[in-house]
């Protein structure tokens, strides 16, 4: 994303995108009986809208979704504080700035990169455990290698273990150093 200041080319730098005063609302769960009129309605106290349209397949049903422009990014902004997690119908609305693809790119893989560095490296599997062991047993056992974020225990319909879960630590060196000093040893 490229903005135009005193004839310049300048980069917007990804963590700066949410600053950046913005009109466009992306609003999504939204029931099939939403129309145009019912988004207008809902969203018309806050300013003046340039664009609205709730999207629509190619027989004309409702996506689910839709985009609200304002004039001015104020006015935006208010919609979005007021109207976000509101109940329309049976459903509750999300509603929040509308981003371009590049954006929604680089937010994606901010979290998948969050979800590897939890469940990836930091995530080491234990087997052989006995039926008496529970999570918090387990997880002040591990503790003596590092932080803790999730003990898990599998277990079948009935509740019983199933002898293997999951112990997920703070980051890939505490993990390592359990797999290191345990592996093998019980």
């Amino acid at each position: 994303m490229f903005w135009m200041e005193c004839g310049k080319m300048n980069m917007i730098k990804p963590q700066n995108l949410k600053n950046v005063g913005y009109t466009n609302l992306y609003i999504k769960n939204l029931e099939q009986s939403v129309t145009e009129d019912t988004l207008w309605e809902m969203f018309s106290p806050f300013g003046n809208i340039t664009s609205l349209v709730v999207l629509r397949d190619f027989n004309g049903n409702s996506k689910g979704f839709g985009f609200v422009n304002f004039e001015k990014p104020e006015e935006a902004k208010n919609a979005e504080h007021s109207l976000h997690q509101t109940q329309l119908g049976s459903k509750v609305l999300y509603v929040a700035r509308a981003q371009n693809k590049l954006e929604r790119e680089i937010e994606l893989q901010e979290e998948r990169k969050q979800i590897q560095q939890h469940q990836g490296l930091n995530n080491v599997y234990v087997k052989h455990i006995n039926e008496d062991v529970d999570e918090d047993r387990l997880k002040n056992y591990f503790e003596q290698y590092g932080e803790v974020i999730s003990v898990k225990i599998m277990r079948n319909k009935k509740g019983t273990s199933r002898g293997f879960g999951f112990v997920c630590f703070s980051n890939p060196l505490e993990a390592e150093q359990a797999i290191r000093y345990l592996n093998g040893k019980y």
